[in-house]
């Protein structure tokens, strides 16, 4: 009688042990997939404000956000023709957020192209 209830429990253990294994991998999980969702918004945001809330100029300007998050955001002219000139105000964007999760440092970028006014 007394092994069976040792055997029990010890078989419980190990059933919650690993319950909680992967109970702690999907919250790593969520928290992959929150970080991803906050550093998409806010590159999405910066993405569509270049050229329309804020000047579109050639160079490179970093954001600290809440959150610990860092978004650059580069802009460059867009050369067509074979002499280097440029033929359209064409500019490629990219935005870049960073975030610090555990020992290592993440990142997500977009990228897109935009027409200058003139």
């Amino acid at each position: 009688m007394l092994l069976e209830v040792i055997v029990a429990f010890t078989v419980a253990a190990l059933v919650m042990s690993a319950a909680f294994e992967l109970l702690s991998r999907n919250m790593g999980g969520l928290e992959r997939i929150d970080d991803t969702t906050r550093a998409t918004l806010a590159a999405e945001a910066k993405l569509a404000s270049v050229g329309i809330a804020e000047p579109l100029a050639a160079g490179t300007r970093d954001d600290e956000l809440p959150g610990g998050l860092v978004r650059r955001t580069e802009i460059q002219p867009v050369f067509t023709a074979r002499d280097g000139t440029l033929q359209v105000p064409l500019y490629h964007v990219q935005v870049t957020v960073f975030w610090r999760r555990g020992l290592g440092t993440r990142s997500l970028a977009l990228d897109g192209l935009r027409l200058a006014q003139q």
